[in-house]
């Protein structure tokens, strides 16, 4: 994955292996920029953006609003990724883990987070469509 804490790009969509993201250097786990016109479920991801911290870890460094991940209320900002699916994922390439987290709408994920001084947890994320969940700053 590269260099302790450095922000890494990964996921628009998940097969592509590079990304600039001129936003700030991070992946979202949350979006399908995809064109198909296969009728299979819309796919999309659990909604967070992670950096890269210190030895390879992936850390949550925001939630999309309302997406699957804000809809647990248990995941925060500072979180350390540890598996998905019951797979480690520690040292694993963004892309590949992208592609993890990735699944059909509305489909169930299984996490493992890390969270200092409270240790690991578990918990099931609901893959959310991007419409469903609250982009950009609201305008009323």
């Amino acid at each position: 994955m590269g260099n302790s804490e450095s922000s890494t790009s990964a996921g628009y969509p998940p097969q592509q292996t590079s990304n600039a993201d001129p936003l700030g250097g991070l992946f979202n786990l949350f979006q399908d920029n995809s064109q198909t016109n296969d009728p299979a479920p819309k796919r999309c991801g659990v909604g967070i953006n992670f950096y890269c911290g210190e030895k390879d870890v992936l850390i949550v460094d925001s939630l999309i609003p309302n997406g699957g991940a804000d809809r647990t209320r248990r995941i925060q900002p500072g979180d350390a990724l540890q598996r998905v699916k019951g797979s480690v994922v520690v040292g694993v390439p963004m892309d590949q883990v992208a592609a993890m987290l990735w699944g059909a709408e509305g489909s169930v994920v299984q996490l493992e987070f890390y969270r200092h001084g409270q240790g690991n947890f578990v918990v099931a994320v609901k893959r959310v469509a991007p419409e469903q969940a609250e982009w950009g700053p609201k305008f009323d």
